[in-house]
């Protein structure tokens, strides 16, 4: 749409040029009022055509380029919210149409750095719960030791007792 309106403004031009030589090559007096006045009004028309062509091209340039950075910060947020839910495998494609690249390429270095933290704390827990576990049960092996320590001289002294009768007979 931009391009054929940029080409026809250039044609435009190049006619409105080719008239002013033609007028100024058969003789006419460049200073004929009516002439002048007609150059001047096209002229003007033309760069009024050429000043909303340009707008135009920009209006459709920055319509583009909101499209484009919608969509790419829309995918960082849908990603964000992913990763809020713990998904934390999720990645940005790094391919930017308007060079958020190295956004996109930080954005995934630290979704890999809470991947790499949420399994360090995932292996911490687990060596807890495994030394938990490991504490239950020396504590119940100390309480065991703490009654055979404690019932020892209660069974040591008939024990002592049978053993001499033993030896004895």
């Amino acid at each position: 749409l931009v391009v054929p309106a940029l080409v026809g403004t250039a044609a435009l031009v190049f006619a409105s040029t080719a008239r002013v030589r033609a007028v100024l090559s058969h003789g006419r007096a460049a200073t004929d009022d009516a002439l002048v006045a007609a150059l001047v009004r096209e002229q003007t028309a033309l760069a009024v055509f050429e000043g909303v062509a340009l707008a135009v091209a920009l209006a459709l340039a920055a319509s583009w380029v909101a499209r484009q950075l919608g969509r790419e910060l829309g995918a960082v947020i849908e990603a964000g919210e992913k990763i809020g839910a713990r998904e934390l495998g999720t990645r940005v494609p790094v391919q930017s149409k308007l060079g958020l690249e190295r956004f996109h390429e930080a954005f995934n270095a630290m979704a890999e750095k809470l991947e790499g933290a949420e399994a360090a704390v995932r292996a911490a827990d687990e060596r807890a719960q495994e030394f938990s576990q490991r504490l239950a049960h020396a504590q119940s092996l100390a309480a065991v030791g703490q009654v055979a320590a404690s019932l020892a001289p209660e069974v040591g002294s008939p024990l002592t007792a049978i053993l001499l009768r033993a030896r004895l007979a």
